[in-house]
């Protein structure tokens, strides 16, 4: 499964024409992005934080159309379908988030919950995450496992050896 943040100011999305007061200084977003540990630049634009070899978080510079700002930075990571693997992806991911937008004065927005979170909400935020991944997963597990004597049973046992 994967999960998006985003680091964004939030007169962004509430402006018509996204004028350039409300975008994201680059050269301020890359460093604090370098000066935070465990973050390596992969490619320009491009960045991965890690936690040993459980947690890998993407973070992308999302282009503004000028050259020295961004409209907002974005936090993208997989996890497996273990409850345990996403608590530890969705915590890191809000602590470098909340971390890298007090440092930027930027407003964390979470699309899988509709909006933005403030650093006190944190614990609702990550049970709301961890809620929604189980209803996906058990949508998912749904497909992906349906009910024996349906019409996919019958398809695939025409392609079953015997």
């Amino acid at each position: 499964m994967s999960y998006d943040l985003f680091l964004i100011r939030p007169e962004y999305l509430d402006s018509a024409n996204a004028d350039l007061s409300a975008t994201i200084s680059r050269p301020e977003a890359e460093a604090a992005l370098s000066e935070t540990a465990n973050i390596r630049q992969i490619e320009p634009g491009k960045y991965r934080y890690t936690e040993g070899d459980s947690v890998s978080v993407e973070i992308s510079l999302a282009e503004s159309g000028n050259e020295s700002a961004l409209k907002s930075v974005v936090f993208r990571f997989s996890y497996g379908r273990s409850q345990e693997s996403c608590r530890l992806h969705v915590e890191a991911a809000y602590r470098l988030a909340f971390t890298l937008g007090g440092k930027l004065g930027l407003g964390i927005y979470d699309p899988q919950i509709g909006g933005f979170v403030e650093e006190q909400a944190l614990d609702c935020a990550c049970g709301q995450a961890l809620e929604k991944a189980d209803q996906a997963r058990s949508r998912r597990e749904a497909v992906e496992e349906p009910p024996p004597g349906t019409l996919w049973d019958r398809l695939k046992g025409l392609f079953a050896g015997g």
